[in-house]
C-alpha cells in the first residue's frame, strides 16, 4: 500500500521547488536541500559544487543526534541548528514532523535575513509535508465505511482473492456492522498460478479473512517516539493488519529497550577516563573526550536508525548495532585501565 503523504509530496513537487528556489534567491543562499529524516535528499536549489547525497545523509543523521541530546534534556527536540565556519555557514531548520531544510551561505549573506526566509518558507512546507488525506479524517470521526475496496489475500503464492468495482456505476464498499465488514457489490476471484479459477459477483458478503476493525485504519496522532513499548507495539500489529509500512516504528520499538543501555556504555567510558584524571592534570582533554564519544555513539545510533528506517539494516540491527560495537569498546579500555 502507497503512503498517501508521500504522493502528496511527489504530486505537490513543483510547488517545493518553487519554494526553494525562492529561499535561494531571497536570501542570497549557495544551496538550499529538502531532506527527510533518514537523510534522503527530495529537492534542492541553488548552485554549488558539492556532494549532496553525502552532505543530505550526515546533516540528517547530525540533527537526529541533537534531537537524541534534546530528549536526554528533558526537552521535545530542537527545532533549529546552526554550524558557523571560516568561509561558510550551515542553517537547519525543522520542516514539518519528518524532514529538515537545509542551507548553505556565506561569510556576506546574513544570518538573520536567512532565518527569517527559511522560516516563513517552512510553514507552506509543512502544509505539504505533513498532508492527511480527507480518507484518514473521515477514518478519524468513527465513520464505518470503506469505499472503493481492493483486498488481496495471497497464501504461499498460490491464492489472490481480490474485491474490486467491475464498473464505473457500481461501486465496490465495505461497511462494519454486527463486529464484521460486510462487502457490498464485490466480486471475488480466484487464482492459482496465475490462472483465474473462480469469478463470483455478490450483493452482499462477509469475508472471515478480513480481520481488520475500522479503528486500524486510523493513524495514530501521537509519535513513536511518544509511545510506550506496549502502546507501539500494539500500533505494529494495526499497521501489519492494514499493509501499511512500519519499518520506522519497529526501528523504534527496538530502539525503546536498546536506547536506555547507554547509560552503562557511557559508564564503561568513564570508569578509564576517571581513573586517567585522577592521575594527570589534563582533566579539560579528558572531559572533551568523554562529550566525543557522547557525541559518536549518538550520531552512530541515528546514522543505523535512519538505514533502518529506510530497510537497509534490519529494525532490531539497527537498534542494537551502536550498543554492541561501543559497549565492546568500552569493555576493552575498562580491561586495559589502570588501576
Amino acid at each position: 500500500m502507497s503512503d498517501p503523504n508521500q504522493t502528496h509530496i511527489v504530486n505537490n513537487f513543483r510547488q517545493i521547488q518553487n519554494i526553494l528556489d525562492r529561499i535561494a534567491t531571497e536570501a542570497g543562499t549557495e544551496g538550499v536541500f529538502l531532506v527527510d529524516e533518514s537523510g534522503f535528499l527530495i529537492a534542492e536549489a541553488g548552485d554549488i559544487s558539492i556532494d549532496r547525497i553525502a552532505l543530505s545523509a550526515l546533516l540528517a543523521a547530525s540533527f537526529g543526534a541533537t534531537e537524541e541530546v534534546a530528549r536526554l534534556l528533558g526537552e521535545n527536540g530542537f527545532a533549529e541548528l546552526i554550524h558557523q565556519g571560516d568561509k561558510r555557514h550551515l542553517f537547519i531548520c525543522k520542516a514539518g514532523q519528518r524532514h529538515i531544510v537545509i542551507s548553505i551561505f556565506g561569510g556576506n549573506t546574513n544570518l538573520g535575513l536567512v532565518k527569517l526566509y527559511v522560516e516563513r518558507a517552512v510553514v507552506h512546507l509543512s502544509a505539504i509535508l505533513d498532508y492527511q488525506p480527507p480518507e484518514l479524517a473521515r477514518l478519524t470521526k468513527s465513520s464505518e465505511t470503506i469505499q472503493d475496496v481492493l483486498v488481496e489475500e495471497t497464501e504461499d503464492e498460490i491464492e489472490i482473492v481480490t474485491l474490486e468495482e467491475e464498473s464505473d456505476d457500481s461501486e465496490s464498499d465495505a461497511v462494519w456492522e454486527d463486529d464484521e465488514w460486510h462487502f457490498e457489490n464485490c466480486y471475488i476471484r480466484t487464482f492459482e498460478n496465475g490462472i483465474l479459477q473462480s469469478n463470483q459477483q455478490f450483493d452482499s458478503t462477509t469475508i472471515e479473512e478480513v480481520d481488520v476493525t475500522p479503528i486500524d485504519f486510523i493513524k495514530s496522532a501521537k509519535k513513536p517516539m511518544s509511545m510506550n513499548f506496549f502502546e507501539l507495539r500494539d500500533y505494529i500489529n494495526r499497521l501489519k493488519k492494514v499493509g501499511e509500512k512500519y519499518n520506522r516504528e519497529l526501528v523504534e520499538l527496538n530502539l525503546k529497550i536498546s536506547f536506555p543501555f547507554a547509560n552503562l556504555i557511557i559508564l564503561l567510558f568513564c570508569v578509564p577516563l576517571v581513573s586517567a584524571s585522577s592521575r594527570s592534570r589534563g582533566r579539560g582533554i579528558i572531559f572533551a573526550i568523554g562529550l566525543l564519544v557522547c557525541f559518536l555513539y549518538l550520531s552512530a545510533l541515528r546514522i543505523c536508525q535512519s538505514l533502518g528506517y529506510n530497510g537497509v539494516l534490519s529494525p532490531m540491527f539497527a537498534a542494537w548495532f551502536p550498543n554492541i560495537v561501543f559497549a565492546s569498546i568500552g569493555i576493552f579500555f575498562v580491561i586495559k585501565a589502570e588501576v
